[in-house]
């Protein structure tokens, strides 16, 4: 049994400002990032409290490879990366905000030497990197990766940014121009601005996220757009060319869908989808030579499920569902499948989910 600070990100007010409100709007403004106690023993979640202060819409939650910090990057315009410290008692305390150089940011990783942060934006496709201190406070950040606002075609919309295991490369789905790009970092945290691969997707997939199978050899990514999950060839984590794609929807659903975040599970043989629209999470079976077999679906229990993310344990996976203002717990996420729901708690428009293991 162990006990977890389970940290939640949200929009506040704001984001209406730089966002299409939902028709009808049923998304409750958040208040800042939530903390909850969660018990993996039995899955059970309890409200802690609310940080709060000077937080514009901090929805995106990542946390540090060795200290105890927490980062939020804000969907602002100007975006911002803030840091908090993580008490021993899982209370946040602020340590520092920079300005990210971009607009809307919507997606940090952080390089697990600790010495960097990177942050995509979604409002003009910039990515930052953010130097760290030596206690995990954000120094400064310089924009790396800004496209050319002059040239045809759509605008760049970065999505996601991670880092491949062994930190050879910065990956970022950019959601506008339908393509997945893996920019060379080295050793020391410097991100270079000539990508070594970039994969097209068929145009309008738009593709929010990216998953690497433990093995190294492939990679899969959600289309918002089209609703389908893409298996990628990779070559040590870094992703070259699309190999499959199958639609992320159940089998017989007629309506509008959209695929929204993923989770892998450690183990490597599943892949949840949270699936808007549908308001159900698919679960896909990975065989582990390229092969993704759609194995069964289940209500989300709320509307439009945008956050997904296993518990550490991998038994448990957790569900935001944005527009009903709900965190569900499944259970089962570790057996052939996913059981119906074990818990849920009402939260304001849940966005992230960061594990921190509560200090004894």
């Amino acid at each position: 049994m162990s006990l977890w600070n389970v940290y939640v990100g949200g929009v506040t007010e704001d984001v209406w400002k730089y966002h299409p409100r939902p028709n009808p709007d049923t998304t409750i403004p958040a208040r800042g990032i939530e903390r909850f106690l969660f018990d993996d023993s039995d899955g059970s979640l309890s409200h802690q409290e609310t940080t709060e202060g000077d937080l514009f819409s901090p929805q995106h939650l990542v946390r540090h490879p060795t200290m105890p910090v927490l980062y939020a990057a804000e969907f602002a315009r100007p975006g911002r990366l803030l840091a908090f410290a993580i008490h021993r008692d899982g209370h946040l305390e602020r340590k520092s905000a920079v300005e990210t150089n971009g607009a809307l940011a919507i997606s940090a990783a952080v390089h697990p030497n600790g010495t960097h942060a990177y942050v995509g934006h979604l409002g003009d496709g910039v990515i930052t990197a953010s130097q760290l201190g030596s206690g995990g406070e954000i120094v400064a950040s310089e924009p790396i990766i800004e496209p050319n606002t002059n040239a045809n075609g759509p605008a760049s919309k970065i999505h996601h940014v991670r880092i491949a295991p062994g930190a050879g490369a910065l990956i970022a789905t950019d959601f506008g121009r339908d393509e997945i790009f893996a920019y060379p970092l080295s050793q020391s945290g410097n991100l270079s601005r000539d990508p070594i691969t970039r994969v097209s997707f068929p145009e309008g997939s738009s593709p929010r996220q990216v998953e690497l199978h433990p093995s190294g050899k492939y990679a899969y990514a959600v289309g918002v757009g089209d609703c389908h999950l893409y298996v990628l060839e990779a070559e040590n984590f870094v992703p070259h060319r699309i190999i499959s794609r199958r639609p992320v929807a159940q089998p017989g659903f007629r309506g509008k869908s959209s695929a929204a975040e993923t989770s892998l599970h450690p183990d490597g043989t599943r892949l949840f989808v949270g699936v808007r629209g549908a308001d159900s999470i698919s679960t896909f079976g990975l065989d582990g030579s390229g092969g993704a077999t759609w194995q069964h679906n289940v209500p989300s229990f709320g509307c439009s499920p945008r956050a997904i993310e296993l518990d550490p344990s991998g038994n448990f996976l957790f569900v935001g569902n944005w527009h009903s203002n709900r965190v569900v717990v499944f259970k089962g996420a570790d057996m052939d499948k996913l059981l119906t729901s074990h818990d849920h708690i009402d939260v304001p428009s849940p966005s992230s989910f960061v594990f921190v293991p509560m200090s004894v």
